[in-house]
């Protein structure tokens, strides 16, 4: 009898809920002004100064070099699972 009766009440809201859901459209359905809300700037008449940015060769081989070795760091510090499961902070590699 109580399962009969929870079943009865559970259908019972979900008829409310399904009927309160719809019904009304609330696109443009609100009663403020957004123009009160939403205040935008004055973007007309800015100047931008375009500045070329240079890389020295040198640079580019100290950056490659840096990387190379943080990668090596990585690698020679990582242990190597092969069963188990990936937790929160764990890097993970997985190659089809």
């Amino acid at each position: 009898m109580r399962k009969k009766l929870g079943s009865m009440l559970l259908v019972l809201v979900m008829l409310v809920g399904i009927t309160a859901c719809g019904g009304k459209d609330f696109a443009g359905n609100y009663t403020y002004a957004l123009e009160d809300f939403v205040k935008l700037g004055d973007y007309k008449g800015l100047e931008y100064k375009a500045t070329a940015a240079t890389v020295t060769q040198e640079e580019i081989q100290a950056e490659i070099q840096n990387r190379l070795a943080a990668a090596k760091d990585s690698a020679e510090n990582a242990e190597v699972l092969t069963a188990g499961s990936v937790q929160s902070g764990d890097v993970a590699n997985i190659d089809f």
